[in-house]
């Protein structure tokens, strides 16, 4: 007898849609990762700048950063002033929120002193890609010297 029967045809549809399944899983976790990555690595050089702008002594001013769940403040100044005209706003890329803020004093903020770049709220932002996916994160930490890194 010729040709195919129907549990033959059955059987190769059924596998070639879990391999579809698997290979769409991988690839969306593949790109949530690298979302989480590029956009904590622009997190940190945001904080970075305010740093960098307080030790320029740019407008004679300290700097800061405001966080909230979706986006940073960079701020002119030991306090932030929402709706200021100087603030810029960058919003967390691809979906990423903060899930956590820790800073020392327990506020959102973290101000860089002028001419040493030190801050007197140290301590960690938790990143995630959305609230889906909890294990993919990253955490920015800023050191009391000032020092941002990502883990």
């Amino acid at each position: 007898m010729k040709g195919y029967s129907l549990i033959e045809a059955l059987i190769v549809i059924g596998i070639t849609l879990i391999l579809s399944v698997m290979t769409l899983t991988a690839f969306g976790y593949f790109r949530t990762t690298q979302a989480l990555g590029l956009g904590t690595e622009n997190i940190a050089s945001f904080i970075e700048k305010a740093r960098h702008q307080t030790l320029e002594g740019l407008n004679g001013s300290q700097y800061g950063v405001h966080f909230t769940s979706v986006s940073a403040i960079l701020f002119e100044g030991t306090t932030y002033v929402p709706n200021a005209a100087s603030n810029e706003m960058l919003s967390f890329p691809g979906g990423l929120i903060a899930a956590q803020i820790t800073l020392a004093g327990g506020g959102s903020d973290v101000v860089f002193q002028y001419l040493t770049g030190n801050t007197s709220q140290p301590g960690t932002i938790i990143l995630q890609a959305g609230s889906d996916a909890p294990s993919a994160q990253k955490t920015i930490t800023i050191s009391a010297a000032g020092i941002v890194t990502v883990h």
